[in-house]
């Protein structure tokens, strides 16, 4: 067998060995089927008016978020409550706005978020 000939050979298996691989490919990610995804949180509060004088509020924090691939759409509304010099305090929050993920695993999503409201 000639040397060309041989060489020959051995670029077509190459190739038949690529387009199997190539066949069988998964991506690392798998896709989240439903776009939905709800989130309930603890939420404190720390607010510092005046030297010596801090107010702090605890609370909730309920959104849901509706994705198409990696960006979404966000609603957000958190309620904390607290007390300060025998008053009580209050501080209620709606909002929307956009939010990016980037799935790196299965199990773990980062998120980066812009709320308005």
């Amino acid at each position: 067998m000639s040397s060309a000939r041989k060489l020959v050979t051995l670029i077509f298996l190459v190739a038949l060995c690529s387009v199997s691989a190539k066949a069988q490919y998964t991506p690392a990610v798998h896709p989240n089927p439903n776009p939905l995804q709800l989130g309930v949180s603890y939420t404190f509060d720390s607010f510092h008016q005046v030297p010596g004088n801090v107010l702090n509020n605890s609370g909730a924090t309920g959104s849901f978020v509706y994705y198409n691939e990696f960006l979404g759409t966000e609603a957000a509304v958190s309620d904390t409550f607290g007390s300060n010099s025998g008053q009580t305090t209050n501080l209620f929050f709606v909002g929307g706005g956009a939010r990016v993920r980037y799935p790196v695993h299965h199990t773990f999503e980062p998120w980066a978020h812009v709320l308005l409201g």
